[in-house]
């Protein structure tokens, strides 16, 4: 297997690089950095000149998102609405009059 394909199957310590950390959350680089920024993502520790992902703040960054989802999943699931009526209209095919 290569590197890419390894990632998120095990990660081989107790941090991970960057490729890593961003594979783990799902988003693409730009949306990563956004995150971090925001403060909606852990921030790296620095191990020397690179940025690492301590894997125990990831797997709590995850469970808390997972715990926001179920917050919200009753709320939605209370008042269930009746199907949306189709707005396709029927039409009415005349049959051809030959004399």
């Amino acid at each position: 297997m290569t590197k890419k394909q390894d990632v998120g199957l095990s990660v081989g310590g107790p941090v991970m690089r960057e490729d890593e950390a961003r594979a783990y959350a799902q988003v693409g680089p730009t949306k990563f950095s956004a995150m971090i920024k925001a403060g909606e993502f852990p921030p790296p520790i620095m191990v020397g000149s690179r940025r690492k992902w301590l894997v125990t703040e990831l797997d709590a960054w995850l469970e808390e998102r997972k715990a926001a989802r179920h917050a919200e999943v009753p709320a939605v699931m209370a008042a269930p609405t009746a199907p949306a009526k189709s707005k396709v209209k029927k039409l009415r095919l005349r049959k051809s009059v030959r004399a």
